[in-house]
This record gives structure tokens, C-alpha cells and sequence, in this order.
């Protein structure tokens, strides 16, 4: 976990979910072209997502 003298939970929760998101971007891109290991790449995605949405579940 991300442990940063003068950063509150509120701020670490978005850094968290802004890092996720970026992680779920990468991949994506991949897969609009040829990328050659488009399972690895739809796996990673599906992760950080999950990743992602996770405490957004939890919290509603």
C-alpha cells in the first residue's frame, strides 16, 4: 500500500484508482491494433479493472 507522510487516505484511494485505470488503458490500446497476445492483454485489463471498480463497489 502506498504510505506517503501528508497524503490522506481520500488521496491515495484516487492515486490508486487513477493507477488501475492507466493499467486498464495501456492494454486496450494494444488490443485495437495486432498485438500478438491479445489474451495476456485482455487478462491485464480485466484485472485493473476489477482492481479499479473494487472499493467503488464496496462504497455504494
Amino acid at each position: 500500500m502506498l504510505r506517503t507522510a501528508g497524503l490522506d487516505d481520500d488521496r491515495r484511494e484516487l492515486y490508486r484508482l487513477a493507477m488501475h485505470l492507466g493499467l486498464v488503458a495501456g492494454p486496450l490500446r494494444l488490443l485495437y491494433g495486432d498485438f500478438p497476445e491479445r489474451d495476456v492483454m485482455r487478462g491485464i485489463a480485466e484485472f485493473d479493472l476489477q482492481r479499479a471498480l473494487g472499493p467503488l463497489r464496496t462504497a455504494s
